[in-house]
């Protein structure tokens, strides 16, 4: 699985959930892909957070297995945040904002897991276990935005097999 065909998905998913609606123009962004570390840094740049949730889509990380085996892994962790900015302050806008962002996320949930029941054939479904998904309450981050992150873990096969065509000796 490539990064595109990961981002691919939740785009579609930006795009055609209707609380989200994602377009590309800029002042319609709801959908973003960045690294954790640029996420947390209060910068949501284009996104239309005051007008409607957004997703946000984390870059995976993970963790590579072998165990001695013909079958090594590429075990990733991957999230998604779903946000929306509130003013600051508002105690009541925090938890219907909150609120929502949990039913949207369920929302997404349910659609992968459709997805994936149905035997849809992304590489992004092939992979994913779909039995352990956690979400976590966020924010404020981004300039008061607040909301909710789903993690979710996906594993494949990849060839750890040494290839001296890559080396100059």
């Amino acid at each position: 699985m490539t990064l595109e065909n990961y981002e691919d998905y939740f785009i579609d998913i930006a795009t055609h959930h209707k609380l989200i609606a994602h377009q590309d123009a800029n002042y319609e962004r709801t959908f973003k892909r960045d690294s954790i570390d640029v996420l947390i840094s209060c910068m949501r740049g284009d996104l239309a957070v005051d007008k409607r949730f957004a997703l946000i889509l984390e870059n995976p990380d993970g963790t590579l297995s072998d165990g001695g085996s013909d079958n090594p892994r590429d075990n990733q962790r991957g999230a998604f945040w779903i946000i929306k900015n509130i003013a600051k302050g508002d105690i009541i806008a925090d938890k219907a904002v909150r609120t929502q962002a949990k039913s949207i996320c369920i929302s997404v949930i349910s659609k992968i897991r459709n997805d994936h029941r149905k035997g849809i054939k992304t590489p992004f479904l092939k992979a994913l276990d779909i039995n352990n998904i956690e979400y976590h309450p966020v924010g404020p981050v981004m300039d008061n935005c607040v909301g909710y992150r789903c993690e979710f873990g996906f594993n494949e096969f990849i060839d750890l097999s040494f290839k001296p065509s890559d080396w100059t000796y």
